[in-house]
């Protein structure tokens, strides 16, 4: 999994520990409560899936990515489903991001997702030890972070003993091909 950096993940820890509180305050001012926590939640996904995908040098599957995600939430925010699914849903797609952008491998994308429900957990617990959306804002991106340190081996020997046998069976069907065209043509 080509991950983003910690360094990275640590300045979009900091980054949005402060924008969450602010935008939460800033919704308020127009919506009442419980609207303005999902909007604000709705835009936080949604930029982080643009600090996902500006993070990365890949140029295929990054507009995808961010397109995907920014519809799914919008649909999720115009359904409102029980708090409980929205924030499920929302982190879901946030990882959706995380693996449409960085995963290389479907053991890659498992783990980011039980990263990605861990770090759901652990703000949970945070916001109700605490009572602070920053803090517990600041730990799920924290462990976010924590998933640049995760390193998954890649099985590079059978991918490349399956590109060779694919290799050589083409070459022996081409050559079998090639013989039996020369035979036709020496035929007429």
């Amino acid at each position: 999994m080509r991950s983003i950096s910690v360094f990275y993940g640590l300045v979009l820890a900091v980054v949005f520990a402060i924008f969450v509180p602010l935008s939460l305050e800033f919704f308020s001012i127009f919506f009442r409560a419980p609207h303005a926590v999902r909007i604000s939640l709705a835009v936080t996904v949604i930029l982080y899936a643009v600090a996902i995908g500006l993070s990365t040098n890949k140029r295929s599957g990054r507009l995808f990515a961010l397109v995907l995600v920014s519809v799914l939430q919008i649909l999720i925010l115009v359904f409102y489903p029980p708090f409980l699914l929205y924030v499920v849903c929302s982190v879901g797609l946030l990882w959706l991001a995380r693996a449409l952008v960085q995963a290389n491998s479907i053991n890659a994308a498992l783990l980011d997702l039980f990263l990605v429900f861990l770090a759901l957990f652990v703000a949970i617990a945070v916001a109700k030890v605490t009572g602070s959306l920053a803090l517990a804002t600041w730990c799920f991106m924290l462990l976010l972070a924590a998933g640049a340190l995760l390193k998954i081996p890649e099985n590079k020997k059978s991918a490349n003993l399956i590109f060779t046998q694919e290799t050589s069976r083409f070459e022996r069907a081409h050559r079998s091909a090639e013989n039996a065209l020369r035979a036709l043509a020496e035929k007429a």
